[in-house]
């Protein structure tokens, strides 16, 4: 028997190795393509750049091994791209870091504000998701508005794309990624059809895979499956019983999970399909690894523009986790200094600001820990407020942020009554995908 492929395509590499039943192995990464500079809200990229990547890296692995038999995907969420009959690409990825829709004016709102209050409440927490810019639902609704979606396209993730590209098949998406798109019902298991007609969206939405064992078609004679979405490889990658835990994930993205045997919804979190009917409560977008990119940013450029030095960003995180461990936590930091990392608006409109500043205490030392304690607390909350819905009594800490910054778990600990334990799987979200590939799991 041949072994599989794994594909992660992550926000900074996208990421492959072969799955074999017990371990992967020969995992090599290259960074995702970016999106463009920022203009008028937009995060676009080339699709065909991630194609490209991806058909190059399988073609180098096919060459190591001619035994592949099966390929899975998994992907970024929210993002997507629009196809026509022809399965092209007929517009850029558009990023779940997209905020068109709050430039785009529908009347004197903005679009995000006027889907805010001209679609009923009870239609939209069918979706699961909550309401927010960069979701699918409100950038096609744009992308409606300007004429630029024909009821002849369909659309689907980054994933899905290249699954499509490579099978040669219309565009599909598994439950995990429909649910992502804020166009889903997860009460009844399909596309929310009132809610896209509300939206007067007018395309063919992707096929749904509800069967995790099933293909999509082939690649040069081996099997490829539907991408499913990055969290729910993560969560699965854990091999771990989460029956009785939360899972806060602090990486470039960042989010707390429990999961659910019963459909929980609520404007608190967001709900999402998991494996073998099983749900998510999660809330996603927290702070962490982009606002602390934001600082290594900030003092690379303090030292090759105001010093004169040259110093490359890889450094520059290096310094910063060897002086993040020489933080005292039991000093009271920051003592007045206050940093709301929010610089994305997950949790305010506003973004991001910094309070508190007085002749003593505007130092490296204090700021650097108060983006530390900002984002330990950020997650403190966020833990509480799904404890309200369900009970846990461990917390697994994941993702590379926190795993490269250990003040970072133990603020937590500090912090927090339940159990603290550290995921020892290096690469949870390729490691999810080689369980997926052993043939467990029936559904998503």
């Amino acid at each position: 028997m041949g072994r599989a492929l794994g594909i992660d395509i992550g926000v900074s590499f996208i990421k492959i190795c072969f799955l074999d039943k017990k371990s992967i192995s020969n995992v090599k990464r290259i960074e995702s393509p970016s999106s463009s500079k920022l203009i008028n809200g937009k995060h676009e990229v080339d699709p065909k750049l991630f194609l490209d990547i991806i058909v190059n890296l399988i073609d180098d692995f096919l060459r190591i091994d001619l035994n592949i038999e099966k390929i899975y995907v998994s992907t970024q969420m929210h993002g997507f791209v629009l196809v026509d009959d022809a399965l092209q690409a007929c517009s850029n990825y558009i990023s779940w870091k997209d905020r068109r829709s709050e430039v785009f004016r529908v009347g004197k709102d903005s679009a995000l504000d006027w889907i805010k209050k001209n679609i009923p409440n009870n239609i939209l927490m069918k979706t699961g998701m909550g309401l927010r810019s960069g979701l699918p639902s409100v950038n096609l609704f744009v992308l409606q508005r300007q004429g630029k979606v024909k009821a002849s396209m369909s659309f689907g993730t980054i994933g899905d794309f290249i699954v499509s590209n490579l099978t040669s098949t219309n565009i599909s998406t598994s439950l995990s990624n429909a649910a992502g798109t804020g166009l889903f019902d997860v009460e009844n298991n399909n596309w929310n059809s009132l809610l896209i007609d509300k939206l007067g969206i007018k395309l063919k939405p992707p096929l749904l895979y509800k069967k995790a064992n099933r293909p999509v078609g082939l690649y040069k004679g081996i099997e490829v499956f539907p991408a499913i979405g990055d969290q729910q490889a993560s969560l699965l990658g854990l091999e771990r019983d989460l029956s009785n835990a939360a899972v806060s994930n602090i990486a470039t993205g960042s989010q707390v999970t429990l999961t659910s045997s019963r459909l929980i919804l609520n404007k608190s979190f967001q709900t999402r399909p998991y494996i073998n009917n099983t749900f998510l409560l999660t809330i996603p977008f927290i702070p962490a690894g982009r606002v602390l990119n934001s600082l290594v940013s900030l003092l690379k450029d303090i030292n090759n523009n105001f010093f004169g030095g040259k110093i490359e960003t890889k450094e520059v995180w290096n310094n910063l986790i060897n002086f993040t461990n020489k933080i005292d936590l039991h000093k009271e930091y920051p003592a007045t200094l206050r940093i709301n990392t929010d610089f994305i608006g997950s949790f305010s409109v506003n973004g991001g600001k910094v309070e508190g500043i007085n002749e003593n205490n505007f130092t490296i030392n204090e700021i650097i820990a108060a983006f530390i304690l900002d984002i330990v607390n950020n997650h403190v909350k966020s833990l509480a407020v799904l404890k309200k819905y369900k009970e846990f009594d461990t917390v697994f800490m994941s993702g590379g942020v926190s795993e490269r910054l250990p003040i970072i778990q133990k603020a937590l600990d500090m912090r927090l009554e339940e159990k603290i334990e550290r995921s020892l799987i290096k690469e949870d979200a390729l490691n999810g995908l080689r369980v997926l590939s052993i043939g467990d799991i029936e559904s998503w």
